[in-house]
């Protein structure tokens, strides 16, 4: 049960390049539907 004591590491470059692609696909994600979801709450609290 070595895997309980020892922590995963993962090389800093590929973190690097993991957080990256998530906040391009967020930033994509958001300029493609940002406002849709923005009207769309904005209309149902206005009720």
């Amino acid at each position: 049960m070595d895997w309980l004591n020892k922590f995963p590491h993962m090389q800093d470059e590929t973190l690097l390049h993991v957080k990256r692609s998530i906040e391009n696909g967020f930033r994509g994600f958001t300029s493609a539907y940002g406002d849709s979801v923005d009207n769309f709450f904005s209309r149902s609290s206005n009720s």
